[in-house]
């Protein structure tokens, strides 16, 4: 897949997001990329979970 395919695929049909267009240089390798990524996300679940059960 092209660079071009994937950033057209992200904006028009919300396959990544969120898309950051351009690469970051973060000294991460993408699977760490990944990993963080996850991360966040089950905090955020996480965190939802928590306000659910003091409901």
């Amino acid at each position: 897949m092209s660079d071009n395919w994937i950033k057209k695929m992200s904006l028009e049909q919300g396959m990544i997001e969120p898309f950051v267009d351009g690469q970051k240089k973060t000294g991460l390798s993408p699977l760490d990329c990944l990993l963080t990524d996850m991360t966040q996300e089950c905090l955020k679940i996480l965190k939802y979970l928590q306000m659910l059960t003091q409901l």
